[in-house]
């Protein structure tokens, strides 16, 4: 959580903005529950699994969702143009209008470039031969929490030229005491989603450490259901 306080933070977007996450693993729904915790008012998530997006949808988690399709590109200018749709989807889910913040939670290159583009309010390069979504502000902001891909090729143009701020996320620096906050309110405040529901396996002993991890690096566990996060009580 605290990771996700800041991230949102390092933001700086005012109340009621719009914001596009990423990924919705465990760290992409802490970072929805802080923007939410912060007055962000129309959060969109995006992932490739239907049933997390389903799971953030179920338990108040988004305001709406995307599914992103798994593309093989066979070039960079492929995989450019795979992830601009991706944005104009995405766009789209917010009135045609570009978000004002977009936290990536993935660290895969074809979401860093599609929230790129998202942000970015210049005509895109390469072009695609459809008409985008025109965007109404300049000057988004990507932030990069998610831990990756560490060599990508990226649309620096199209953060560049609209100036689109790229910022890093490397932890958290003093934000416990509102992480607390959060935590309490998880459940008991409407405009905070309870981060309880993304504990979906608990395992109770020090022996149980293997199968937990064993666990923890599926997305579905043995029995078809949904895997996000893993712990172990002792």
């Amino acid at each position: 959580m605290a990771v996700a306080v800041h991230a949102v933070n390092k933001a700086k977007a005012k109340r009621g903005a719009s914001c596009v996450i990423t990924g919705a693993g465990a760290v992409g729904l802490l970072c929805v529950t802080a923007a939410k915790a912060a007055g962000y008012k129309h959060v969109v998530l995006a992932d490739i699994t239907q049933n997390r997006l389903d799971f953030a949808v179920q338990h108040g988690f988004a305001d709406a969702t995307h599914r992103l399709e798994v593309h093989k590109a066979n070039s960079i200018e492929e995989g450019l143009s795979f992830s601009e749709e991706d944005a104009m989807a995405l766009i789209a889910q917010n009135a045609n209008n570009r978000f004002h913040v977009v936290f990536e939670c993935s660290g895969v290159e074809s979401c860093v470039r599609t929230a790129i583009y998202v942000s970015s309010d210049l005509p895109w390069y390469p072009l695609q031969q459809t008409k985008r979504a025109q965007a109404a502000r300049q000057g988004g902001k990507v932030i990069l929490v998610g831990m990756g891909t560490p060599v990508q090729t990226l649309p620096i143009s199209a953060a560049a030229n609209p100036e689109v701020d790229l910022v890093g996320v490397w932890r958290y620096a003093n934000c416990y005491p509102r992480s607390m906050e959060i935590m309490e309110a998880a459940g008991k405040d409407t405009d905070v989603p309870d981060v309880r529901k993304i504990i979906t396996h608990r395992f109770s002993g020090l022996e149980s450490v293997p199968a937990a991890f064993g666990v923890a690096a599926k997305t579905k566990d043995e029995e078809g259901r949904l895997v996000i996060k893993t712990v172990v009580e002792m």
